[in-house]
C-alpha cells in the first residue's frame, strides 16, 4: 500500500535523460589575457626576439582609421621562431629590463628564399 506511483519512477527517469541530452558548455578557446599577434622583425639576440605588433585605432574627429605600431622583447626559449614569422605572444613575469613577454606559439613561418 505504501507503493509511490508508477510514473514517479518515469519522471525521475527523464530528469536524467534531460542532464544527459543538455549539451555542454562550449570549449573555452579565448586567448589569456593581454595576448598579441605580430611579426618576428630580429631576432639577433640569444633566446629573445623583437616582434612588431601593428593595431589601428579610429579618430573620431576625423571618423578615419589610423595604423599605429610598437614593437615588443619576447623570450623564445627553444629559439625556433627566425625573421618574418608571425607569432602569439602572452605576458609573463619581468624577464629583463625591456622583456616581459613569451613566444606562445608561431602561428604562420615565413617563407624562406633559396
Amino acid at each position: 500500500a505504501a507503493e509511490a506511483p508508477a510514473d514517479c519512477h518515469d519522471n525521475e527517469a527523464e530528469k536524467l535523460q534531460l542532464e544527459v541530452a543538455r549539451p555542454s558548455s562550449p570549449p573555452d578557446d579565448r586567448l589569456p589575457p593581454g595576448c598579441l599577434t605580430g611579426v618576428v622583425v630580429s631576432d639577433a639576440m640569444q633566446k629573445t626576439v623583437t616582434v612588431r605588433v601593428e593595431r589601428t585605432r579610429k579618430i573620431p574627429k576625423y571618423q578615419s582609421i589610423q595604423k599605429f605600431h610598437r614593437k615588443y622583447m619576447a623570450h623564445d626559449e627553444d629559439e625556433s621562431c627566425a625573421l618574418g614569422d608571425t607569432v602569439r605572444i602572452s605576458p609573463c613575469r619581468p624577464l629583463s629590463k625591456r622583456k616581459h613577454y613569451l613566444v606562445q606559439e608561431i602561428i604562420r613561418k615565413a617563407k624562406s628564399i633559396e
